[in-house]
């Protein structure tokens, strides 16, 4: 498993509004899990992207399907998100996430239109505004082959190609 933890881009101010996000997503996630079944079922139902309603065109992006879904969705976020909210501040980063979010859930009800939830297209947006930004930096990754463990640079392109490959592979099993 390969791991990417850190981007190489000069830090001028500190991403504590991606900090935030990524704690309100975390947050989110922890409420979703204290539910029950009967209470899971009634905050999906109320809170997905089901249509239109500016309900769940803000709320889809906070919600989480699994471990495996926010796990990815956090990581790929701490290290995307932090060089962006570096470079845009603190003030314009949860404009430009929400409004990315916003972006990926009515392209997904022009599309598609099945319900949806998670903030995987804010984070794609996050992550196109990294390769606009910044498409020769490399990325610190740690490559996991247990017990064999390797740190290594790749350049950010070949790394979201490969996130890029990876969720059209997920699509196109099912997965969303």
């Amino acid at each position: 498993m390969i791991i990417p933890y850190q981007v190489d881009v000069p830090r001028r101010r500190w991403p504590i509004a991606n900090f935030a996000v990524i704690g309100l997503v975390v947050a989110v996630f922890a409420y979703e899990l204290s539910l029950n079944e009967l209470g899971v079922y009634v905050l999906l139902e109320r809170y997905s992207l089901t249509g239109w309603e500016p309900r769940g065109l803000f709320a889809h992006m906070w919600l989480h399907g699994g471990w495996l879904h926010i796990i990815g969705n956090i990581i790929f976020l701490w290290v995307f998100g932090n060089a962006i909210c570096a470079k845009v501040g603190n003030l314009v980063y949860p404009i430009v996430y929400i409004g990315f979010g916003l972006a990926a859930a009515i392209a997904h009800l022009v599309f598609s239109g099945t319900p949806m939830i998670g903030a995987s297209g804010a984070i794609n947006g996050v992550v196109g505004a990294f390769l606009v930004l910044y498409p020769l930096n490399n990325i610190s990754c740690i490559l996991l082959w247990f017990p064999w463990v390797r740190r290594f640079s790749v350049s950010s392109f070949w790394m979201i190609l490969f996130w890029f490959a990876f969720d059209v592979w997920g699509a196109l099993e099912g997965g969303g």
